[in-house]
């Protein structure tokens, strides 16, 4: 039997093994680091042209937010999926364009009746493409299933534009906690373990992307399954990335409290 606060579409939890019916926690965080750091560009740049870029936007639906658990930033019964918050803050600010990446030909039918006035592509490696002359901000976020799909190439094509950038990263912790327990008898394992650990060190992030600083949250368990973290790399980290569940800064003279 499935309980009312697990009424996610089967089929998309099939598809996104990162989405669960606690998925609303992931998806009040990604709210609040991408609210605040377009409005604080915004703030600083005026009504400038700006790309927000979802690297990953699955369906497109949020899921129910448990009673038991509410969060009290929201009014919604509902979670805000990745798309959603995009298209909800350009929609505030204003002058600014939003991009929907999802290889899942489903998918893309779904987004294009949710979100029509995105632009939605296949692939996130089309991403900087996208990006004009005329834009003067983007923001990309990735929230992958794991690490093969994060987005890191067009992530780093992106941070090379002659254009403020930031990048809001979230993390499958499990899957490296997986890979950090093989032995040196699996080949295939073993092969993950040189390709991605790395991506462990938050320092490893600010610095492929070129970033100031990077923010990164404390473990966050949003089911057996999976655990995650969300990290901000940018050159100015907004009032969100300075509150739990942020807990560390990195920069090129190390690590300091988030706090």
């Amino acid at each position: 039997m499935v309980h009312q606060d697990e009424a996610v579409n089967v089929v998309s939890v099939v598809k996104f093994p990162g989405k669960t019916a606690r998925s609303h926690i992931k998806h009040g965080l990604a709210w609040k680091v991408v609210n605040s750091q377009v409005h604080a560009f915004c703030n600083q740049r005026g009504s400038r042209k700006i790309v927000l870029i979802d690297g990953n936007a699955g369906d497109g639906d949020g899921v129910l937010i448990n009673p038991s658990q509410p969060d009290f930033f929201m009014d919604e019964t509902m979670s805000r999926s990745t798309p959603q918050i995009l298209s909800l803050v350009a929609h505030q600010v204003g002058n600014a364009e939003v991009v929907l990446c999802e290889k899942d030909y489903d998918c893309r039918v779904s987004l294009m009746h949710r979100f029509p006035e995105a632009s939605v592509i296949e692939d996130h490696k089309f991403a900087p493409l996208k990006i004009r002359e005329e834009h003067y901000y983007a923001l990309y976020l990735s929230d992958s299933n794991g690490p093969a799909s994060q987005g890191v190439e067009p992530m780093v094509a992106i941070s090379k534009l002659p254009i403020r950038s930031d990048f809001v990263i979230i993390e499958n912790q499990h899957f490296f906690r997986r890979v950090m327990g093989v032995g040196k008898e699996d080949m295939w394992w073993n092969t993950s373990k040189k390709r991605y650990l790395p991506r462990v060190d938050p320092q490893w992030w600010r610095e492929l992307l070129g970033k100031r600083y990077l923010a990164c949250s404390v473990e966050i368990g949003q089911s057996e399954n999976y655990k995650f973290r969300i990290m901000v790399a940018s050159e100015y980290l907004a009032d969100a990335c300075h509150r739990y569940p942020f807990t560390a800064i990195y920069s090129a003279k190390g690590v300091q409290s988030a706090r």
